[in-house]
């Protein structure tokens, strides 16, 4: 038993120096003292975010709040091994890893996943908009009107689920016209419970601390001083390139939005670089290690949990009852 400890420590020791061996060290030779301080200052505001996207995904799946904690592991999990599994594969791990330890059912906690990444994704286009209008020329009306506009066609979708579901049917196949319906059906019991609004504001103020974050990190790390909304402009630029799937952990995406964004707001090229990249490991620090933690402490069975992954079917999960 020890011997396997090991031998997953090692494993583990093995993975976290793959993913430092994907950066450039040259880059680290420009780091500064206050680039290596901001990374570790803002992991208080890293670990409060995880938890507060802990207890959302918690709330929206109907568990007990004894499970927070393990909750928050599937969480760490996620952004820990998003580092390394392609197209987003890691948002996965979350029900597969939460089925055997909370009384939910996969079907709930796949359901759960999809809605979960279904605010975030509201969260964007909303918090998109505001940075990107705003940013070109102030227009608060305009703004408030392009939020109304994302609100009602969710609305829309939702009053005409079975206009939704049969063009689905028609034209992808039957399976995405019963996921449809029945993640409708799932957004529909959490309005109905006041689950959804109540995911809605968590996962705002997990954004808040977020954006946060980077407001600390490019205050201490920048040599220049930064408005709020500069740090906005950039939190939205580096999560749109986090969100693009072309290299596991946003990889170089995340880097190039960065260094774009900072740009625009008076940073140089290569000053840009360096507080990219340490804003980048700045929020994949606590997931890494957190992950490590987990793996060489519990039989997770990583590969099998991959497996798992592949090997699943979202949309039967999703119609079979509990």
């Amino acid at each position: 038993m020890k011997h396997w400890k090991i031998i997953r420590l090692v494993i583990v020791c093995l993975v976290l120096w793959i993913a430092l061996e994907k950066l450039d060290s040259r880059i680290f030779s420009d780091f500064t003292i206050e680039v290596v301080e901001a990374i570790f200052l803002v992991q208080p505001l890293i670990i409060l975010t995880s938890l507060t996207l802990a207890l959302r995904f918690l709330l929206l799946s109907n568990s007990s709040r004894r499970y927070l904690f393990v909750f928050l592991k599937a969480n760490i999990l996620s952004v820990g091994l998003n580092f390394f599994l392609p197209a987003r594969m890691s948002e996965l791990i979350k029900p597969i890893y939460l089925n055997n330890k909370v009384d939910a059912g996969l079907s709930r906690l796949t359901a759960s996943t999809v809605i979960d990444r279904t605010i975030d994704a509201i969260l964007l286009a909303c918090a998109s908009l505001i940075a990107f209008i705003n940013f070109f020329t102030f227009n608060i009306s305009k703004t408030i009107i392009s939020i109304i506009m994302i609100v009602s066609i969710i609305l829309i979708v939702i009053r005409f689920q079975n206009l939704m579901v049969a063009l689905l049917t028609k034209f992808l196949g039957p399976r995405w016209g019963r996921f449809f319906e029945s993640f409708i059906a799932q957004i529909k019991r959490s309005l109905q419970a006041g689950v959804f609004f109540q995911a809605a504001a968590l996962g705002a103020a997990a954004w808040f601390l977020s954006f946060v974050q980077v407001y600390c990190f490019l205050s201490v790390a920048g040599k220049a001083p930064i408005s709020l909304f500069d740090a906005f402009f950039v939190y939205i630029f580096v999560v749109l390139g986090a969100a693009i799937p072309a290299l596991p952990g946003g990889l170089g995406t995340f880097e190039g939005a960065g260094v774009l964004a900072l740009s625009q707001i008076g940073f140089g090229f290569q000053e840009g670089l360096v507080l990219a990249v340490g804003l980048h490991i700045s929020q994949v620090l606590f997931g890494l290690l957190g992950t490590a933690v987990i793996l060489s402490m519990e039989k997770i069975g990583i590969a099998n949990l991959i497996r798992q992954i592949r090997e699943s079917n979202v949309v039967q999960e999703l119609n079979k009852k509990e």
